[in-house]
């Protein structure tokens, strides 16, 4: 019996912080091969690693949607349950966290987004590179990561040289 091992291409934790190019690509399917997402679009995601949609959920929905989050962050067992994340000072729940591998990420605003309330940031290209930080995971970090991450975070240094490389879009409306 043999086994398969796998170098790890992105290590999240080393002796040293460290960038990496991403090696994987960001389009998995072939080019031109049908589905839902224009040509044009999925070339705008290739290049600066998100994708935009306006209005893909009508008003009536987002209400329903918002109904439906008010109900939850009360829910008892929602708030107990060890996928949510809690803020630590307001202990309002902030998101409930599931881990899937070669997943796309969706934000949807539920409330309006102003440049002063903190609305979503991102980095136009930032995806083509891994940033891996200096030191070990502690035990059991995935319980208090998301409350106040404060292992494993690239250093102010990494993250203003990417800033200055891609600038950063901040998503509004």
């Amino acid at each position: 019996m043999t086994t398969d091992v796998r170098a790890d291409l992105y290590p999240s934790r080393g002796a040293a912080e460290m960038t990496t190019p991403r090696q994987d690509p960001v389009i998995w399917s072939a080019p031109g091969a049908p589905g839902p997402i224009a040509a044009k679009d999925l070339q705008s995601f290739e290049h600066d690693g998100f994708l935009a949609i306006d209005q893909l959920i009508t008003p009536e929905e987002v209400a329903g949607y918002r109904a439906e989050l008010d109900r939850l962050v009360t829910d008892p067992q929602v708030r107990a349950d060890e996928r949510s994340i809690i803020e630590p000072k307001s202990q309002s729940v902030r998101s409930v966290f599931e881990v899937n591998m070669r997943a796309v990420s969706v934000s949807i605003a539920l409330t309006e987004n102003l440049d002063t309330n903190g609305g979503l940031m991102i980095m136009p290209g930032s995806h083509k590179s891994f940033v891996g930080c200096a030191g070990e995971t502690p035990k059991d970090n995935y319980k208090k990561s998301l409350q106040m991450q404060d292992a494993g975070i690239p250093s102010d240094q990494v993250l203003t040289s990417m800033a200055d490389r891609h600038g950063i879009k901040l998503f509004t409306g």
